[in-house]
C-alpha cells in the first residue's frame, strides 16, 4: 500500500505540473489567429518595398549629388562675378 500511494502521489504531482505547463501553451486557434496577423504584416511589408523598388531607379545617388553640388557651387560662383562684374560696370557709368 506503501509503494501505491507513492506511485499516486508521483503521478498526480505529474499531472498538475503538466497542466501548469498545458496553460501556458497557446491553443490552435490563437496559432492561427498569431498566423493570419503574421500574414497580414508580412503583405504590408511587401506592399511597401514593391513600393520602395518601383521608386529606387528614379533617386539619386551618391554620385548625382556630388555633380550636383560641384554644379551649383560653379554657378553661385559664376553669378557673384557676374553681379560683381555689373556693379563696378553701373559704378563707371555713374561716375
Amino acid at each position: 500500500m506503501d509503494e501505491t500511494q507513492k506511485r499516486l502521489t508521483v503521478v498526480e504531482t505529474m499531472q498538475a505540473e503538466t497542466k501548469i505547463i498545458l496553460q501556458g501553451l497557446a491553443t490552435q486557434t490563437e496559432m492561427r489567429n498569431g498566423f493570419e496577423k503574421v500574414n497580414v504584416a508580412l503583405e504590408k511589408i511587401v506592399g511597401r518595398l514593391l513600393a520602395l523598388e518601383a521608386v529606387m531607379p528614379h533617386m539619386a545617388t551618391k554620385a548625382d549629388i556630388g555633380n550636383l553640388q560641384a554644379s551649383m557651387i560653379k554657378w553661385v560662383v559664376g553669378t557673384g562675378l557676374g553681379c560683381m562684374t555689373l556693379a563696378v560696370a553701373i559704378a563707371k557709368l555713374l561716375a
